[in-house]
């Protein structure tokens, strides 16, 4: 897991962060796995290496849109 995804599902565990209320919106999980198994259907692309910086931050673009 990206450092990002890791500290807002700790964030939110911490919290108590469940189901909202009402309003639109979806529920918040309770788990962590639930979370992982969210991200993965996401079908996140892999960072093994890059040979330019480009590489990197065309990844990065790719991560932050999942979120």
């Amino acid at each position: 897991l990206t450092a990002a995804l890791r500290t807002q599902i700790t964030n939110d565990i911490r919290n108590g962060a469940g189901p909202s209320g009402g309003g639109g919106g979806e529920a918040i999980p309770h788990g962590i796995h639930v979370w992982i198994k969210r991200f993965t259907k996401l079908k996140p692309l892999a960072f093994q290496s890059a040979a330019t910086p480009v590489e990197v931050e065309d990844w990065i673009t790719h991560m932050e849109k999942l979120f």
